[in-house]
């Protein structure tokens, strides 16, 4: 009996360790969480616990090219509904294009105009909670809205702080009940001195800011105006998504690998971060940006001196680097997930559970660049991938001819994939 009971102890002692040993990696690469304020801060290593998954993008359907009846101008973004059904918005004709699963043209939306359903460049698009379509002109700043059968509903004016002028819009995403426009509060300039207030807001269908989540004060100095990257393209115009449930995603600054989570009633709830080491600018990349704003202020009547970053992003800006998917998941493209990638891989995401635990990273193969082409998921296990795309989006602003890469420009095709996993390698 007591040969036994020391067998027994051992047995459930080496139970017990092989328990902690199965746990204990889990546990040393599960982020920290710890409790700032009474909000969750939830602190990610730099490799995740689960190592990288591939998956290979297989073609479904396409449009748009030199064979399709359908000729896109300059795509600004995607969007997918609940049903499959994927709108494109061309900014150069004011139209939003919907195709059915199967890759069908089933309609188009909008037009340009003053009048309802009219749109003049607009900027962006998103699926609104009450069924409607919208999309956003950036001055003066405002969101036409369609049903989708393209019948017009009333417009949303974003307004300045004293509820007269107008703001200029950069950026709107929408989610379960919740609506939010990024862009810049404009003050009457005195003496050439025009204050500005960017902000990222919550806003009512009825045109109402229900609660402001970011927001920066600057002013831009006419008489000796400098134009800096890092006061005039804050990463929150960009860098957000809504999830299905209304929760709002952002990257607030854009040298950290930091993303703030907050409630559809503007509640900060949670603040997730990964180690990450900045990503230099490539000096092909620091010209081309450079030539962008160039080309926006060459045709003003005063000097201006323009002051680019040395580092790229944190969490990369032009291809929106925050996606939430529907299982809650948050993937996340930093600036490395984009630029350097191995030979047929176009992207690299990072990707976080709901409650902000770096889980794996996921490559993106493909025959498409990751800093040209545009990539955005479709539901399930679809994606979009619009050639060209980064470079439209650049063409939105002054004559756009910078943003040309080395190999010049091309007709935009919108492909359809499935994606299907390859592999998955431990860490």
């Amino acid at each position: 009996m007591h040969i036994a009971g020391n067998v027994s102890r051992c047995v459930g002692l080496r139970s017990y360790v092989l328990a902690l040993l199965l746990l204990l990696p889990v546990a040393l690469n599960a982020g920290k969480v710890t409790l700032v304020d009474g909000v969750p801060h939830v602190s990610n290593q730099a490799s995740p616990p689960q190592g990288v998954q591939a998956v290979q993008l297989e073609e479904v359907w396409r449009a748009g090219g030199e064979d399709d009846d359908v000729f896109f101008g300059l795509i600004s973004k995607v969007c997918c509904d609940e049903q499959g059904d994927i709108y494109i918005l061309d900014s150069q004709v004011c139209k939003v294009y919907v195709y059915s699963p199967d890759g069908r043209l089933l309609r188009t939306l909008f037009g340009e105009g003053d009048g309802p359903g009219e749109v003049r460049r607009p900027r962006s698009l998103a699926l609104l909670g009450d069924g409607t379509v919208g999309v956003i002109q950036e001055f003066p700043g405002r969101m036409v809205r369609v049903d989708r059968l393209n019948n017009p509903a009333p417009s949303i004016a974003v307004l300045s702080e004293a509820g007269q002028g107008a703001a200029t819009l950069d950026g709107c995403f929408a989610g379960g009940p919740t609506l939010v426009f990024s862009g810049v509060r404009l003050q009457q300039a005195v003496q050439g001195i025009e204050g500005r207030e960017q902000f990222l807001s919550i806003y009512s269908i009825a045109g109402k800011e229900l609660a402001r989540l970011v927001s920066a004060r600057t002013a831009r100095d006419y008489n000796r105006f400098v134009f800096a990257e890092k006061n005039e393209m804050p990463a929150f115009f960009w860098v957000n998504d809504v999830g299905p449930d209304g929760r709002v995603y952002t990257a607030p600054r854009r040298d950290e690998y930091t993303i703030e989570v907050y409630s559809p009633q503007g509640k900060l709830e949670r603040v997730i971060s990964r180690e990450y080491e900045h990503l230099k600018r490539s000096a092909a990349a620091y010209r081309r940006l450079h030539g962008v704003i160039d080309s926006i202020f060459r045709r003003v009547p005063f000097e201006y001196t323009i002051e680019i970053e040395k580092d790229e992003y944190d969490i990369l800006a032009m291809q929106q680097g925050i996606r939430v998917r529907d299982d809650g998941s948050i993937w996340v493209l930093p600036g490395r997930g984009a630029y350097d990638q191995p030979e047929g891989v176009m992207l690299t995401f990072d990707v976080f559970d709901a409650e902000g635990h770096f889980q794996r990273q996921v490559a993106i193969r493909g025959d498409h660049d990751g800093v040209w082409d545009g990539f955005f998921f479709a539901g399930g296990d679809r994606a979009v991938v619009v050639t060209r795309q980064v470079e439209a989006i650049g063409a939105q602003y002054g004559d756009g001819a910078a943003v040309l890469s080395e190999e010049g420009g091309s007709a935009m095709d919108v492909i359809c994939y499935r994606m299907g996993i390859v592999n998955h390698r431990g860490p």
